[in-house]
């Protein structure tokens, strides 16, 4: 089986890859009539939660006038969109107690492919040094909306013990990611019912007072 660590690398090498190799439009998935045809049921569905009863435009149209055909698109509803249980009302998907600490990543491109790797494990939340970086368009061209999903706290590099101590308290069990002679395989974890990851800098990985 997979770990965590294995997925989140995969995830984040797949995603650079569709970046760096995509130059042909014509290979996305938003340039085929299926695309199309589900995007436009998506916001029909979405209409009819709404009771609204505007117009859809045609996107072939709007692809054909300059839109962004043949680009990655991820359709983004007012509000996460709930169904309904047995009983008539909304039901809350309940999020993984699983807590990931970014706050020691330097890297851009790293820290948006957190951000949606966390989001499609349905974490608690992740924990950026920043969060003015989910402006930026490099971080959003990666996440792919990823941010407006996920729960977001934003813990700087100074305040990252006192965070720590305050989740110890909370009674999560802190784990820190990092490659040492002691280091136990993420696969050979056990891992608590709740769990807080500390994942290090690129290089220089987890300061040693943490």
């Amino acid at each position: 089986s997979h770990s965590f660590l294995e997925l989140l690398k995969e995830e984040v090498a797949k995603e650079m890859e569709s970046i760096f190799e995509g130059e042909d439009a014509s290979q996305y998935a938003s340039s085929s009539e299926h695309w199309q045809e589900a995007q436009l049921a998506a916001l029909r569905a979405v209409q009819q939660l709404e009771g609204s009863k505007d117009e859809i435009p045609d996107l072939v149209a709007v692809d054909a006038a300059g839109g962004a055909s043949g680009l990655q698109r991820k359709f983004v509803p007012p509000a996460p969109p709930r169904l309904p249980d047995d009983s008539g009302s909304i039901s809350v998907s309940k999020r993984a107690p699983l807590l990931v600490l970014a706050s020691l990543v330097d890297k851009l491109p790293n820290l948006a492919g957190l951000c949606r790797t966390c989001e499609v494990f349905h974490c608690e939340a992740l924990c950026l040094p920043n969060l003015k970086v989910t402006s930026e368009q490099a971080f959003q061209s990666i996440s792919v909306t990823a941010e407006k999903w996920l729960p977001l706290r934003g813990v700087p590099k100074p305040k990252l013990k006192e965070e720590l101590l305050k989740l110890r308290k909370s009674g999560y069990a802190l784990v820190g990611v990092e490659q040492t002679h002691t280091s136990v395989p993420l696969d050979q974890w056990n891992f608590s019912e709740n769990t807080a990851i500390l994942l290090g800098a690129e290089k220089e990985g987890i300061d040693a007072e943490l």
